[in-house]
């Protein structure tokens, strides 16, 4: 009887996929572009990953994931790295980036580019006279993207970027080391055998009242589910709103200020959904709340404003505001005195001084005061130590009280589009973030001329007009604003 016992529990243990966990350890194959280092120009040296800094090139590693099979659900993973000969060791938190660029097919300079804009996967100082190896586990973030492309078609892949936080040069053995050194990739995953259970932990709690309107939700991991469904709305039965591999989401939107709303999360694998997961509620605040002041800047020794990329002035209406490195997480929240009035329809010059001329400054204003500073909320971007332009605020934005955030953040090639798509939330190595109050007024007594084709967006990253000259004219004053008056 015993033994039946047994067999009947393990039957039971790998019906429920307990039997099925694997790791797997991979190599890149030793060709052309498996691993290598880019600069921005778009040379790509392959197979050694040398000259990796901020300054000059990315590396990378191509591993090849089509042994792991399909509905997989990755737990863990971690990539080794050894530092080679010729590498000038630094403190600096350096990164490993997931992305779905594929070396073998990219252009030299969209690989660079990709290698910069992929999902952090970890973010680690490699520190130490070369040869030194690094295992150097994945989180969360990094586990969600390498299950999608363990899972994508046609062809499964992934390639690890690596990117230095310092000036000083890495060299990482590339595929053609000694097998001791070349990277590795170790991934340990099941293959669920039935479909996952409903998801648990769901924050905001159900029923609770007084939730912060910045759309983040978030959930406990469910076991065997390789993404999630998220259902979302004002009323019950609420629609489809997305799908995460991770657990949890920002709606980009935000939420309302003092709505009641109806959501629910669906985990699924590929078996199926899970079953009979049920609806919770909550309820947002009334007044907003400012988001993301702190996990702007990593933890740690020389990062944030500490190496001088600090915001020292920043000059706007009545604001005329002196200050100095703020102790981490790198944020201050300035209440007075308030910018006031900021005029609609006209522009607005502010200028932000700053601890180094590769640093970059952008400028939001939380018009819909959800405490999201959306992407549609910029209104201002420019680099140096010394910057100045203007804001202008469309007609239709709301009069009245709001918030201001400007951010610096230290690019080592400020000019690359990559080096600039920073949010007003993203994790950065270098910089600081301060926040002001401003009160939005009517239009100036000089508005926009009469029948003025008003930009219709203020996004103005990548495309923009840098300077204008014509006879005695010499306008090179970035961002958008009226200059005919």
């Amino acid at each position: 009887m015993k033994k039946i016992y047994i067999m009947l529990f393990a039957m039971l243990m790998f019906a429920m996929g307990i039997f099925a966990q694997t790791t797997v350890t991979l190599t890149p194959t030793n060709a052309t572009n498996w691993t290598g280092s880019v600069v921005a120009a778009g040379t790509i040296t392959t197979p050694s990953i040398t000259g990796v800094s901020s300054s000059t090139g990315r590396g990378f590693a191509r591993f090849d994931l089509s042994t792991i099979p399909s509905g997989a659900v990755i737990s863990a993973a971690s990539m080794r790295i050894t530092t080679a000969a010729g590498t000038v060791s630094s403190t600096a938190a350096n990164g490993i980036t997931v992305t779905n660029s594929d070396p073998l097919v990219a252009t030299g300079a969209a690989l660079y580019t990709a290698l910069g804009a992929g999902t952090l996967a970890n973010l680690t100082s490699w520190a130490g006279a070369a040869p030194v190896t690094f295992n150097l586990p994945l989180n969360s973030a990094g586990i969600s993207a390498l299950t999608t492309q363990a899972n994508g078609t046609p062809s499964a892949f992934v390639t690890m970027g690596l990117l230095r936080a310092s000036t000083n040069n890495y060299n990482i053995t590339g595929s053609d080391g000694a097998a001791a050194a070349v990277p590795q990739l170790t991934i340990t995953y099941t293959v669920p055998t039935t479909v996952p259970a409903c998801a648990t932990g769901l924050v905001p709690a159900d029923a609770a009242t007084g939730v912060a309107a910045t759309g983040a939700i978030s959930w406990t991991a469910t076991a065997n589910a390789n993404s999630y469904d998220i259902y979302l709305g004002k009323t019950t039965n609420p629609a489809f709103v997305g799908n995460v591999s991770g657990t949890s989401a920002t709606i980009s939107a935000g939420f309302d200020l003092n709505t009641l709303y109806y959501w629910k999360i669906v985990p699924k694998n590929a078996i199926g959904d899970a079953i009979g997961c049920t609806e919770q509620t909550f309820t947002t605040g009334a007044t907003p709340a400012t988001t993301c002041v702190t996990g702007l800047y990593p933890t740690g020794a020389n990062v944030g404003c500490t190496l001088g990329d600090a915001i020292t002035n920043v000059t706007f209406v009545n604001i005329n505001n002196n200050s100095a490195c703020a102790a981490a997480p790198y944020y201050t929240s300035y209440n007075s005195p308030i910018a006031s009035p900021v005029p609609v329809g006209s522009g607005t010059s502010i200028s932000i001084t700053t601890g180094d001329p590769d640093d970059r400054a952008k400028v939001w204003i939380d018009l819909n005061d959800n405490g999201i500073f959306a992407t549609d909320e910029l209104f201002f971007n420019g680099k140096g130590a010394n910057i100045s332009g203007s804001i202008t605020l469309p007609l239709t934005a709301p009069l009245g009280n709001h918030k201001m955030r400007v951010r610096i953040v230290w690019m080592s090639n400020p000019t690359t589009q990559p080096e600039q798509n920073f949010t007003a939330c993203s994790l950065q190595n270098y910089g600081e973030v301060e926040d002001y109050a401003v009160v939005i007024g009517a239009a100036s007594s000089n508005p926009l001329p009469a029948g003025y084709c008003e930009a219709a967006s203020t996004d103005h990253d990548f495309d923009q007009i840098l300077g204008v000259s014509l006879g005695t004219m010499n306008n090179d004053q970035e961002g958008i604003d009226d200059f005919s008056k």
